[in-house]
């Protein structure tokens, strides 16, 4: 959706960058200069001629009044070398918007503990409830994270049991298993 008219800004105060990559030239105005704003927001017509909320470009979400960038909690996971993917999401819970993580994981890790080391770094907003070990993340046939299929079901979570290996054969098993995920600096 693009927003535009008399009334629009012209940008993001000391953000050009910004400002150029969100307001853009408006090809319907006879106005010289005329800008129209990208909203990020997918939209549709229905059959009254009303505008329905479909989705969104950039997978920003508003949490509890702010806006979050999912991709800003998955980065910083993903910087955990115990992590081999990640993926964060909102899921609608009685009217409020909850972050919900998932993670594939190269070592054992605890949830707990890996919220906690994200709840260091960030604001308590931005740090997800549920935090869900899988053992693959779900793909669309383009072979990218299919975020509609990851589980909604968070009963398990972190109540799952997780032991970290003991003794030689368990540690030459866990590091098996983990080949392939090369410690993150």
């Amino acid at each position: 959706m693009h927003i535009g008219g008399e009334l629009l800004a012209r940008g993001y105060i000391g953000k050009p960058g910004m400002s150029a990559e969100r307001f853009i030239p408006d090809p319907f105005s006879s106005r010289p200069g005329a800008r129209m704003y990208r909203t990020g927001d997918v939209v549709r017509w229905n059959a009254r001629g009303e505008l329905e909320y479909a989705d969104r470009v950039d997978h920003q979400v508003k949490v509890r009044g702010y806006r979050v960038e999912p991709g800003e909690i998955e980065a910083r996971l993903l910087r955990m070398n115990e992590v081999r993917e990640a993926a964060v999401v909102a899921h609608e819970s009685m009217g409020t918007a909850r972050l919900a993580a998932y993670v594939t994981l190269c070592a054992y890790a605890e949830p707990t503990a890996l919220r906690a080391r994200l709840a260091e770094e960030l604001p308590d907003y931005m740090v997800p409830a549920p935090l869900t070990v899988l053992d693959a993340m779900p793909l669309n046939p383009a072979g990218k994270v299919d975020r509609h299929r990851l589980p909604k079901d968070h009963a398990h979570d972190e109540a799952r049991s997780f032991a970290p290996p003991e003794g030689a054969l368990e540690v030459a098993l866990a590091q098996a298993w983990t080949d392939g995920c090369a410690p993150r600096t």
